[in-house]
């Protein structure tokens, strides 16, 4: 049977017992310490020798967590970021990270950054978007990197939203609208998978009326439905 790993944030004391419920199969480690370090965002993947990589955001600025050597290590401040984090580990096992950065309400850029090099390089990517609401990071079958992002207007709070994703596949960063079946409120809490066949599949909440959306270009083209059809089922991630 495979194993399972949750990575969650402790918000309170009080939720600790509810964190436990399965106490006598799950082993909980703290990975963050010491307590005043605040995460506000984290992601999770494993390597293929089945240890466990992790970024964080903790308190604007990015981290990275492995068990790799056999005992939690996490480095220190590596560069300032924004928003969520998203993580994945290729195959050779060297790590990418998506994230974004916010200077000023005109001034974000998407931050992606990697150890391939076998040390760490951090790459601003040049996208049409004014705001980021999220970011998603995948890989294909050729290790080539993909992110999803929410991309949204200046306006606050943001009047348009477009979901688009950006590859560096062809060896520069070109990004790409998803179709979504022309709304302009769509691509927030965005989250990327890729096939085996490298075919894309996004998730993500359509903001003006809540529903979770679902696309994919499997079949050549985009194409998209509708996953709950009750905007009262709020979509808050994917």
């Amino acid at each position: 049977m495979k194993a399972a790993h949750l990575f969650y944030l402790l918000c309170c004391l009080a939720a600790w017992p509810a964190c436990l419920t399965e106490a006598e199969t799950w082993s909980i480690e703290d990975i963050t310490a010491p307590a005043y370090y605040y995460v506000w965002n984290l992601d999770a993947c494993l390597a293929p020798n089945g240890t466990v990589r992790a970024a964080i955001d903790r308190q604007d600025w990015l981290r990275y967590a492995t068990n790799g050597s056999g005992s939690w290590s996490v480095t220190g401040d590596m560069t300032s970021i924004d928003g969520n984090v998203s993580i994945a580990v290729d195959s050779s096992g060297f790590v990418h990270v998506a994230s974004y950065r916010w200077v000023t309400l005109n001034d974000q850029s998407l931050v992606y950054a990697t150890n391939s090099s076998g040390v760490w390089v951090y790459t601003v990517i040049p996208t049409p978007g004014a705001w980021y609401q999220s970011v998603s990071l995948a890989l294909d079958s050729a290790d080539h990197v993909y992110i999803a992002y929410c991309e949204a207007d200046n306006a606050f709070p943001p009047i348009t939203e477009r979901l688009y994703y950006v590859t560096n596949a062809t060896g520069a960063w070109v990004s790409h609208l998803i179709a979504s079946g022309g709304t302009t409120s769509i691509g927030r809490f965005c989250s990327l998978a890729i096939d085996s066949n490298d075919a894309l599949h996004v998730s993500y909440c359509r903001s003006d009326e809540g529903r979770l959306y679902y696309s994919t270009n499997a079949s050549g083209a985009w194409a998209w439905e509708t996953v709950n059809a009750s905007p009262a089922d709020y979509a808050k991630d994917t």
